[in-house]
């Protein structure tokens, strides 16, 4: 059964002291191959040999964290290796530490355990060890006298508000009945098997690293708070406050104590908050606050979540981590989604009022898909706030509702909260289609712009003479405002019309559908005219590629920029005959101005080439020159999608790598082009051009930032040459050529 997060879960900052020196694991050499790897939902991953083990469930209490207990136990392919040989089930279970225990309560801890359960008496002659668990302090018993079979090894660990148990018991193959009853001796072979499986656990959960600290002025405060939260210390009883200002700069403590200094990191989520919440001040028995936000989310409801809001931020930035479980007040299914066999709808709502529409296995854990986020409506929060705060909480299934009040739910009053959940998550899906005629019309536009010039270009063409190159006479200006246009749509969509997450990031769900709407090659049957062996020529012009778009982390702040690759309609007879090829990669940055488009590909024409602009072309050098000077429209000869990676070049800038090869009649052309990025966009500082069809091995992007061209003998005699390993590296913030020694 999936368990409810409490959203009273303490977050604890946990040391163990006064222990004694930990237990050592057994030295063994595990292969890896034939090891499956589990992943929780609740926040852990661990190994575990599928030739000799299986993953089951266990028997779950009402306070065990969803999937439940899970058990790593033998299999009877064991059995049959081993038969009536004494083996080791393993449990694990998550659950919340609701009273606030440190690893000083280690006897509390182990004993009260949601797998077994005994008398604390039982550890008076046992020695309690320390222990480490993926570099988390824990304590660990061995060979305890509990249970219908005994305790092998029991190991506790304190994750943020949570308590992660391990505990392995002694396991009987039963055998072949009909084979010779022996007594089951322990094997130091099947207990060093156990410690393996035990050392591959690591824990994972949902929870980020908050922003560094330390060092920060803090401005006039929007937000201030003081007030009584278990958050941080797991204490209610003492004063906390709180201030932020507009840039995310935080001031907190104790009432009574010196205020430290911490920050939000540039957080998208402030930003919105900021702008979507009206202000307000409270005074309250337990809680004053005083808001100054420019929005118009009003009304106690809002106020609530604000609040709670600035509860959990207390807390996560004092122990220094963030986490959306904990956060989380709802978690419901709401069906299998048509056509997605094994998928179900999903809605999750953060207790301030933050939701997202998903999809995700109906059996839980695996990958959530089309996720779409947005806040709720007011109409929607005062429904939502009076569950939460008015009725207690809830189970049915997989799914949770963490109710606060008191009201208990009666048989059959689930019904309300399915409802609920069923119109969110129907009015969070329907936004996105909902924005798609507005926002399409940019792209239409471009679409028929493009058809427009195809008609016009073709109703003008004459078959050049003999020798002559194939080209179609393109207006280059009408190119350009083809693909500005279309770099201006991929923006005003961003800004206007896509689902973000609380990091301000577009959701999946509007990835795809920016990448959708940017399919701008119309669709065409027409006539290239001319009287000879092959004209006129009937052609078919169409998209060559399907468009993508994702994130990239380009400048490293831990926020994705939008990385689109689709492309436009251009076409001619030089470099193939009339294939479409018209390549376009966009960069999306959002800054204060909003979501901004710079293009990357095609490099040439379209990206400025820096002041310490550096060119390698062995074989090619005045055409790498020339095309510095091409129009818009010779620029689009190239394909779509380069590859592009976002290298680590150490100085403190951040780069593009955007690599391709472009096939021509008669050569195979690499090229690669280094990009700075600057605030105004992206510079080409180093462009690498392989014009040779010998080139097998072309560049290599090395950790350190040297990027190293191999040496190319000359193998063949209609090769065009050979040259030396050429090696790039970055002095004082430019490429430069490093003397071949």
């Amino acid at each position: 059964m999936k368990t409810m997060i409490s959203l009273r879960a303490l977050a604890l900052v946990l040391v163990l002291s006064g222990c004694v020196m930990p237990l050592p694991t057994p030295p063994m050499a595990i292969d890896e191959i034939g090891w499956q790897t589990y992943r929780a939902d609740s926040g852990y991953e661990i190994q575990y040999p599928l030739a000799t083990y299986s993953m089951r469930d266990g028997r779950t209490g009402p306070e065990v964290l969803y999937p439940g207990v899970k058990v790593v136990e033998p299999n009877d392919s064991f059995y049959y290796q081993e038969p009536r040989a004494q083996t080791y089930r393993l449990s694990i279970a998550v659950s919340e530490n609701r009273d606030g225990l440190t690893l000083d309560d280690a006897e509390q801890l182990l004993a009260r355990s949601q797998l077994l359960a005994y008398d604390p008496a039982l550890l008076a002659e046992t020695a309690i060890e320390a222990y480490t668990l993926d570099e988390t302090p824990a304590v660990r018993v061995n060979d305890l006298a509990a249970g219908p079979n005994g305790i092998a090894t029991q190991i506790v660990a304190l994750h943020g508000p949570f308590v992660y148990e391990l505990l392995a018991e002694p396991h009987f193959l039963t055998g072949n009945q009909a084979a010779p009853w022996a007594q089951p001796a322990p094997s130091p072979d099947n207990r060093q098997l156990l410690e393996a499986i035990i050392a591959t656990f690591r824990l994972t959960g949902d929870d980020e690293a908050m922003p560094a600290t330390g060092g920060v002025t803090l401005g006039e405060p929007i937000l201030a708070w003081q007030g009584y939260t278990e958050m941080g210390d797991g204490d209610p009883t003492r004063c906390k406050q709180m201030a932020i200002d507009a840039d995310g700069n935080v001031e907190l403590g104790l009432c009574d104590g010196p205020a430290e200094s911490r920050s939000l990191g540039g957080s998208q989520e402030w930003t919105e908050i900021q702008t979507r919440f009206a202000p307000f001040t409270l005074d309250a028995v337990s809680d004053s606050v005083a808001f100054g936000g420019v929005g118009d989310l009003a009304g106690p409801a809002w106020q609530r979540a604000l609040l709670a809001w600035t509860h959990f931020t207390y807390g996560e930035l004092v122990i220094g981590r963030t986490s959306a479980a904990a956060r989380t007040a709802l978690s419901w299914y709401l069906g299998e989604a048509p056509g997605q066999s094994g998928l179900c709808n999903h809605l999750t709502v953060l207790v301030y009022g933050y939701a997202y529409a998903e999809q995700a296995p109906c059996q839980g854990g695996g990958t959530v898909q089309n996720r779409v986020g947005g806040w709720l409506t007011t109409a929607e929060m005062d429904a939502f706030d009076a569950m939460l705060y008015r009725r207690g909480p809830l189970y049915e299934g997989d799914n949770y509702f963490s109710g606060l009040g008191d009201q208990p739910w009666a048989d059959g009053d689930s019904i309300v909260v399915e409802e609920w959940a069923q119109q969110v998550y129907a009015r969070l899906v329907d936004t996105t289609a909902a924005h798609s005629p507005d926002c399409a019309a940019a792209f239409i536009q471009v679409r028929a712009l493009t058809a427009d010039a195809t008609h016009e270009a073709l109703h003008d063409f004459t078959w050049p003479e003999p020798g002559e190159p194939v080209l179609l006479g393109w207006d280059p200006a009408l190119w350009e405002a083809i693909v500005q246009q279309l770099v201006d749509a991929g923006a005003r969509y961003l800004n206007e019309c896509a689902n973000v997450g609380p990091a301000g990031e577009p959701t999946t769900a509007a990835l795809a559908e920016l990448a959708e709407l940017s399919r701008v090659v119309p669709h065409l049957e027409v006539t290239i005219p001319g009287e000879g062996d092959f004209l006129p020529l009937d052609l078919v012009v169409a998209e060559t590629v399907t468009p993508a778009a994702q994130l990239l982390d380009i400048d490293s702040d831990g926020r994705g920029e939008v990385l689109l690759h689709t492309q436009v309609g251009y076409f001619d007879g030089e470099q193939i005959l009339f294939g479409v090829r018209g390549g376009v990669s966009i960069v999306y940055v959002a800054g204060d101005a909003g979501w901004q488009g710079h293009l990357i590909w095609p490099v040439n024409h379209y990206v400025p080439r820096a002041d310490d602009y550096l060119e390698y072309a062995p074989f090619r050098t005045e055409q790498a020159a020339e095309q510095a000077n091409w129009s818009a429209a010779q620029a689009l000869i190239y394909d779509p999608a380069p590859q592009v990676e976002s290298p680590n070049l150490i100085d403190g800038s951040a780069y593009l790598a955007v690599s391709h090869v472009r096939r021509t009649p008669v050569d195979d052309i690499r090229e690669l082009t280094v990009l700075r990025w600057r605030p105004q966009g992206p510079e080409a500082v180093l462009h690498i051009m392989l014009d040779n069809w010998c080139v097998s091995a072309e560049w290599e992007i090395r950790s350190d930032g040297a990027i190293v061209v191999p040496a190319l003998p000359e193998p063949f005699p209609h090769c065009q040459g050979a040259y030396d390993e050429q090696t790039f590296v970055l002095e004082d913030g430019r490429f430069v050529a490093q003397p071949k020694r």
